[in-house]
């Protein structure tokens, strides 16, 4: 494949039994066995909605939707024996988010919501913690949160990596590159169509020039 693709889709339509139970039945058994250990049905939804997105855009770029996927040593999933095709998976509130490219990838998707400004302060740096000051606190706080968690799942590093010891400030444009243990990482904020979601994708390598397709499907 070339570039980067990313899809959004609204998961409601889901909490009708019969329509989340034909889906479900067209998951490979790996998905239907994480939706299974799910307790809360709305997690339950998300999950079998990630799953339907994940493998329609993994049959748009010709990999079987059985394909083996493993988990890497910081639990990223990728494809085995898939050369060149990597993706990442997002979910919160009604939405779903998937993002396959032809290079590492992260993607992040967050519900704006009250309440959460205060974790800048434990996980954000100072130049990110001011970016935030100068603005609506909640919209900036989860602009920032999406690129983070975008950039760290594209790193691959998880956990591991403390969410303060890098700065990701948004471009004019939206996007920017930042060099990262000898790596170059272009993210992007990604417009939802939703005012009360905000979105981002960071892919390893590439240019900044580079836009990816965005892609609002449904069930």
């Amino acid at each position: 494949m070339d570039g980067t693709t990313v899809y959004f889709a609204d998961v409601k339509s889901l909490e009708n039994d019969v329509l989340f139970n034909e889906y479900y039945a067209l998951l490979p058994a790996y998905r239907r066995e994480k939706v299974d250990l799910l307790r809360q049905r709305n997690d339950k939804i998300r999950s079998l909605g990630a799953g339907v997105l994940l493998y329609r855009a993994l049959e748009s770029v010709g990999v079987d939707k059985n394909a083996e996927i493993a988990i890497g040593k910081n639990g990223k999933p990728f494809l085995k024996g898939v050369k060149d095709v990597h993706f990442n998976l997002s979910h919160s509130g009604d939405i779903v988010m998937c993002a396959v490219s032809d290079g590492e990838v992260g993607c992040d998707i967050e519900n704006v919501r009250n309440g959460r400004v205060e974790v800048a302060e434990r996980f954000f740096t100072v130049a990110e913690r001011e970016f935030i000051e100068l603005g609506d606190k909640n919209e900036r706080f989860f602009r920032l949160w999406t690129l983070k968690e975008s950039f760290i799942k594209a790193n691959g590093a998880g956990l591991s990596l403390p969410m303060n010891s890098f700065s990701v400030l948004p471009g004019a444009n939206g996007s920017f590159m930042l060099d990262f243990e000898g790596k170059n990482y272009v993210l992007r904020e990604i417009d939802t169509g939703r005012e009360d979601y905000k979105a981002s994708v960071c892919v390893v390598g590439g240019s900044v020039e580079n836009k990816p397709k965005i892609v609002f499907g449904r069930f």
